[in-house]
């Protein structure tokens, strides 16, 4: 079930401004709304062969993208796929989706607002998954830094660190266009609601190492979510200021 009431509470949580639009939606099993699937657009035929459950996570991001931008003040249309398979967005706009199962969210802003922008949801990973995968997200040091500092068990650490660094790729990506693994950002500081992250490396000429981006995040009962942004410059000598903020 949808509840409209509760994404203003976690556009709140994750620090957003009202530059940023937000908007979401959950469901159960395979099947959409049939008025997400008609706002959401054309299915691209790459997609055709694809699961039940994977197209409608694809239409619910495309339907939550299209709300997020209209919410922003954009014009109410469809938003399809580019063939970088990233979303086809109105000029003068930046946009950020994710999905999880039964979960989608969009971010929107114009591009006079904000220089990028990113965001992901993940479920929690289980200990034996975090296990597996947590050597590939962040340091030992890291996890246990993160730990300290929000109270979240290693899981959550680890699932928190992933879905940052997730956010961070997706706010960076237009402008560095290469794959960066997980080990190309580290932990810098944490506290409950917000973390900041450090490139390990240099991503692009504009992010080289050590530049820090600061990432909101809010708990949820089966995931997290994380976002990424970053303010324009304020016209005429304003100075950039960092916010708490698809690799699919």
């Amino acid at each position: 079930m949808n509840d409209d009431a509760s994404w203003p509470r976690l556009a709140a949580a994750l620090g957003l401004p009202p530059t940023v639009a937000l908007d979401g939606m959950r469901w159960t099993g395979d099947d959409l709304p049939g008025v997400a699937m008609e706002s959401a657009g054309p299915l691209p035929a790459a997609l055709a062969a694809a699961s039940a459950r994977r197209r409608s996570q694809y239409l619910a991001g495309r339907h939550c993208a299209r709300r997020a931008l209209r919410q922003a003040g954009a014009a109410d249309q469809p938003v399809g796929r580019g063939d970088d398979g990233l979303p086809v967005v109105p000029p003068g706009w930046r946009l950020s989706i994710s999905h999880a199962e039964g979960m989608a969210l969009a971010l929107a802003a114009r591009t006079r607002d904000v220089t990028m922008l990113g965001v992901d949801i993940e479920r929690w990973l289980t200990d034996a998954t975090a296990a597996e995968v947590g050597p590939m997200v962040a340091s030992p040091a890291d996890v246990a830094t993160l730990r300290a500092a929000t109270g979240l068990d290693a899981a959550q650490a680890v699932t928190l660190l992933f879905s940052a660094k997730e956010s961070l790729y997706k706010a960076l990506y237009p402008t560095v266009r290469q794959f960066v693994d997980f080990d190309g950002a580290c932990l810098a500081s944490a506290a409950p609601g917000t973390l900041t992250l450090r490139l390990a490396r240099d991503w692009h000429p504009a992010w080289p190492a050590g530049a820090c981006t600061a990432v909101g995040w809010a708990g949820q009962a089966d995931g997290v979510v994380t976002a990424v942004w970053q303010r324009a410059p304020l016209p005429p000598h304003g100075a950039l200021a960092y916010g708490a903020a698809d690799r699919r």
